[in-house]
């Protein structure tokens, strides 16, 4: 009985859910279809809170799929590509203060563990700190305070989700929110490329498709709604090894055939972006995800077929897109990629004018249309003019080479340092023995490496939305080495119980 009326309460929820989203859109027909979505979720928010019985899934939720939206109120705007660009308040921070303020509950009522600030934070903190120094004694301050606010944000997104993934459904709804929002990238993309779709969501970081000259034919390259098709690409590499990993795991048909689908779209939309280091970056990943299964013995024996499915099907979508994929790799024009090679030989003399410190966070387009003999010489694509202004500045295509530019060997080390405790950490993980935790970590780990590929060539992963998934993924990596061994000791068989000793001189 009590089944039956959950199942009626939820379908008339979903029906006044309905209801409600159908009378605000049409109230505000003529609106920017932007202003509408806002409303509705504005308004619907606390009736799905009340409705779900578990607000601390629900907000999980909501930050795992908006984590790489652009959605956000900004402030005093800086506009320029490599860095921050505006102090801003995003869609995911209302996400993170009521997850925080429901871990602030749950510990007043005892259902919490202490806070745990895992000790990988340090080297981000110390970066912190030079970036402050920056912003007390460097000529671009304001850029400096903006990547200040924005790093100290990724810590706290961190902080939040490791404490939050406290149970293996915890997992599993983090995995889900992702591939939901890479179903809604990957079928978005879709629509962009083969119906040319535009609705009006520039502020969620829609933009029109980009052209690209790939074997004398102009290709159309797809962006989403990230802005660009590199954005994109860095987004799908890192984020589509998590609903790869769920395939693996114990569950039900039904989320497991949404991971697929939206696996599948994002898939097609990664090879319409044409970014060839986002291909390059998903094929290790994903490699690592179907080699890393063959780690855990069970896990071995029970996806074998699974495993061989999946590459037969990674198979087919290569084989269907293999001209394009081929015409991209020996029939571009190569002066982009001779380009990026000049960028990073001025990138290595502007490091030894600053070996130390560098030129300050977040200052490279400022130093580059300021200080003309760091600029690349006359076979660059990109013209004097560019440099003239910081809006339209490249970035260094490479995020260690910016690291490197931006906070001098001292910041590049800490960088280096950080990378290596979260893969460090990632590696050791291996010994998990739950399936779970150990697909969370596999998934996690391999979205983490996707990035700092794609960073080889690519500037992305100091895009705001890229540096928040990749932080949610480190924290899915802490959060699984923490719960796995309560789980493995509440796995041990228990020791029976002793029989109680008679008194001898009792009888």
């Amino acid at each position: 009985m009590g089944a039956v009326l959950r199942t009626v309460w939820s379908a008339l929820g979903i029906v006044m859910v309905a209801a409600l989203a159908a009378a605000i859109s049409i109230s505000f027909i003529g609106q920017r279809p932007i202003i509408v979505a806002a409303l509705v979720v504005t308004l619907l928010l606390p009736l799905l809170v009340t409705m779900s019985g578990n607000p601390r899934l629900l907000f999980l939720w909501g930050l795992g799929f908006a984590l790489p939206l652009e959605f956000s109120k900004f402030f005093g705007t800086l506009p320029h590509m490599g860095g921050e660009y505006a102090f801003r308040v995003e869609l995911s921070d209302a996400f993170m203060v009521a997850l925080a303020f429901v871990f602030w509950i749950d510990r007043l009522r005892g259902q919490a563990p202490r806070l745990w600030i895992p000790k990988v934070v340090w080297p981000w903190v110390f970066l912190i700190a030079l970036t402050v120094v920056d912003v007390g004694i460097r000529e671009w301050k304001r850029a400096a305070a903006m990547e200040v606010i924005r790093m100290g944000k990724a810590l706290v997104l961190f902080v939040l989700v490791v404490n939050t993934l406290r149970t293996r459904g915890d997992f599993r709804h983090f995995f889900l929110a992702f591939a939901g929002s890479l179903f809604l990238q990957g079928f978005y993309g879709i629509l962009q490329y083969f119906f040319d779709l535009d609705l009006g969501l520039q502020r969620l970081g829609e933009n029109t498709a980009m052209m690209e000259s790939v074997g004398g034919r102009a290709l159309s390259r797809v962006s989403a709604l990230l802005g660009h098709p590199n954005l994109l690409s860095g987004f799908l590499a890192m984020a589509m090894p998590i609903p790869l990993a769920f395939l693996f795991m114990r569950d039900r048909l039904y989320p497991k055939l949404f991971a697929l689908i939206a696996l599948t779209a994002s898939a097609v939309t990664l090879i319409l972006t044409l970014s060839r280091n986002g291909w390059l970056a998903f094929a290790a990943a994903a490699g690592i995800v179907v080699v890393g299964t063959t780690l855990h013995r069970p896990l071995r024996m029970r996806t074998a077929m699974l495993r061989g499915l999946l590459i037969a099907f990674g198979f087919v979508i290569l084989l269907g897109a293999s001209k394009v994929i081929i015409d991209r790799f020996l029939r571009s024009d190569p002066t982009n990629v001779r380009t990026r090679f000049q960028m990073y030989t001025n990138a290595l003399e502007m490091v030894q004018a600053k070996p130390a410190f560098g030129f300050g966070k977040n200052s490279y387009a400022y130093v580059m249309a300021s200080e003309r003999e760091f600029r690349p010489g006359r076979a660059s694509v990109y013209r004097e003019e560019v440099y003239g202004d910081p809006r339209s500045v490249p970035p260094i295509h490479n995020i260690y080479l910016q690291q490197w530019v931006e906070q001098g060997t001292v910041g590049f080390i800490a960088f280096l340092y950080l990378l290596t405790l979260i893969l460090g950490r990632a590696w050791r993980n291996r010994k998990i023995q739950d399936d779970t935790l150990f697909l969370a970590n596999l998934g996690a780990a391999a979205g983490v490496l996707a990035i700092l590929i794609h960073g080889l060539a690519d500037w992305v992963f100091w895009w705001n939305g890229i540096m928040r998934v990749f932080w949610s993924l480190a924290a899915v990596v802490y959060a699984a080495a923490a719960l796995a061994p309560r789980l493995d000791r509440a796995a041990l068989p228990r020791p029976a119980t002793a029989p109680a000793l008679t008194n001898p001189r009792a009888t």
